[in-house]
């Protein structure tokens, strides 16, 4: 019977590496015969024929070349044999009806092996199954090289199921992989996925969770996802790591990225990732973002448990909420980012609550275009705010910018901090740690104004200040001084005046007034330096 095998160069240097000549090479056509010996001309029929024709050994691979056509077929891969596809012009098409496509033998006996799968579409349609099943419960290091493969998964299977042991793993490129509403993408439970170039869509693309730290690394990847739940869920000990990827969630009630149980998310090398549903949600572990672009239909970053979430350069661009954080241990870093919110059911755009602590810096800006929430929000028992460099906004002049209720005992630290239109309202604000850094003044005697940089609030605006008490200081000098400083602490607008007094003393110390020092609204402060005599002349105030 005539057959023509379609020449493939792909993978030419894999059979090189792995010295794969004619003679170990099995062909197999729908044209073809089991009973045949597999040779180009005399191929077999079925695949499985074909692998199980092979006599492989750890200094000798094989390769099963299959011609065009599809192959209902559960097929069990051999050690050390390769398998290729007809090529991207004629498919070779794997689809069983029940069971998965294609899996790892039950037990690989030998660590160290390399299995290679090229040009071939697998296709699954029964729940729990897998396109592909990459399991080694006993070897190590065992590693499976993919090259242009299409995996479908239909009816709550999966694409990829990959549960390798210790440094093995898969590598695939310019794969795609398709799944259904019902069905995942890839499931990583141990050992490394690598995906270089290639699509994910459909359901979850990527679920990585597993007790043996598993990893996704992808590079250059687009994932897109209407799964109900999630587009990326990672739990138990697993990383994954996107780079130079776009990510698109499009169902209205999931979230984009799902971090539980100690899962760590890295997002590096710029990217871009949109969701109609919520962004990011971190619920114990870590997430980090760099040169990343993310926008969302609802919330951006929900925080909460054990967890830290640090975002370097990029932007958030949301309807809702910026930031949600809630958690004694919950950590949230923006570093210069820039987030804006349209404040859609009139949501407060960044909120800092129940003891979290949230660091906002190097020229990160928070604007919020419309609605009745604030801008930035800090409240609730041991919740901390910082703010370096950065600047909040509300483009109505009638709301707030910045809010914080100090009633639960909330701090607040900033420095170069700006509130540009709407108000700045502290309610409750007795029980506020607040304080200015690095505001200096030279010469022996000299005055400077703390006024708005008492809380290191810069611009102009409506303000609504309540009483505020002043009992401490923190002083720093460039020199040791020679005998005791004298600082004179006024309430410009009142009158009214206290002195703080610090001995001969190391250059930086906290100091507390002869008594408390009342003010309100926006009255003026200002510290005079009535005795000094040292070396160095350079100092300046915190207040606390």
């Amino acid at each position: 019977m005539p057959y023509t095998f379609i020449e493939n160069s792909l993978i030419d240097e894999v059979t090189s590496l792995l010295n794969i000549s004619e003679d170990n090479t099995i062909y197999v056509s729908k044209q073809g015969e089991d009973s045949n010996p597999g040779t180009i001309h005399q191929p077999k029929l079925t695949i499985q024929a074909g692998i199980d024709a092979c006599t492989p050994s750890i200094t000798q691979y094989w390769l099963v070349s299959i011609g065009a056509g599809a192959y209902p077929e559960n097929l069990i891969l051999k050690e050390f044999v390769c398998l290729r596809g007809a090529g991207s012009m004629l498919i070779t098409r794997i689809n069983p009806t029940t069971g998965d496509a294609l899996n790892l033998p039950a037990v690989f006996t030998d660590s160290g092996a390399t299995v290679s799968i090229e040009d071939i579409y697998l296709s699954v349609q029964e729940a729990n199954k897998a396109a592909l099943r990459l399991v080694s419960p006993i070897a190590t290091e065992i590693f499976v090289f993919l090259n242009r493969i299409v995996l479908e998964a239909t009816n709550s299977s999966y694409g990829v199921v990959l549960d390798m042991q210790q440094d093995g793993g898969a590598q695939a490129n310019s794969t795609t992989i398709l799944t259904d509403s019902t069905s995942t993408g890839i499931h990583t439970i141990s050992g490394t996925w690598i995906h270089q170039s290639g699509a994910i869509e459909g359901g979850r693309a990527i679920r990585a969770g597993g007790v043996s730290s598993p990893a996704v690394l992808a590079t250059s990847l687009i994932i897109g996802a209407d799964h109900a739940s999630e587009a990326i869920l990672l739990d138990g000990s697993s990383t994954i790591l996107l780079r130079n990827c776009i990510c698109f969630c499009d169902t209205a009630t999931a979230t984009l990225a799902r971090v539980a149980h100690a899962a760590a998310l890295f997002f590096v090398d710029s990217g871009r990732a949109d969701s109609v549903g919520d962004g990011l949600t971190i619920t114990a572990g870590i997430a980090q973002l760099s040169n990343w672009d993310l926008s969302t239909n609802r919330d951006g970053l929900i925080a909460s448990g054990i967890s830290s979430t640090l975002f370097r350069r990029g932007s958030i661009h949301v309807r809702e909420r910026i930031l949600d954080t809630n958690g004694a241990d919950t950590f949230v870093l923006l570093d210069n980012v820039q987030t804006s919110s349209e404040g859609i059911l009139d949501a407060d755009a960044v909120i800092a609550r129940g003891g979290s602590l949230v660091s906002i810096n190097n020229g990160t800006t928070i604007e919020l275009y419309g609605g009745t929430g604030n801008t930035l929000v800090l409240k609730e028992a041991g919740s901390f705010l910082e703010m370096f460099d950065s600047s909040c906004r509300h483009a109505t002049p009638t709301e707030d910018s910045l809010f914080i209720d100090g009633s639960g005992g909330v701090s607040f630290n900033s420095k170069s901090f700006s509130v540009q239109g709407g108000l700045f309202t502290l309610a409750n604000p007795t029980t506020i740690a607040a304080e200015n850094r690095g505001y200096s003044a030279t010469g022996t005697k000299s005055s400077i104004s703390l006024g708005d940089y008492l809380i290191g609030i810069a611009g102009s605006g409506p303000r609504a200040y309540q009483a505020l008490l002043l009992s401490r200081l923190r002083v720093a000098f460039t020199g040791i001084p020679f005998a005791p400083v004298v600082f004179t602490v006024k309430n410009e607008d009142t009158g009214s005046s206290v002195t703080a007094t610090i001995a001969v003393a190391p250059t930086y110390q906290e100091v507390g007034l002869s008594s408390p020092l009342a003010f309100k609204d926006a009255e003026r402060l200002s510290v005079e330096v009535t005795t000094y005599t040292g070396g160095g002349s350079d100092w300046f105030i915190e207040v606390i």
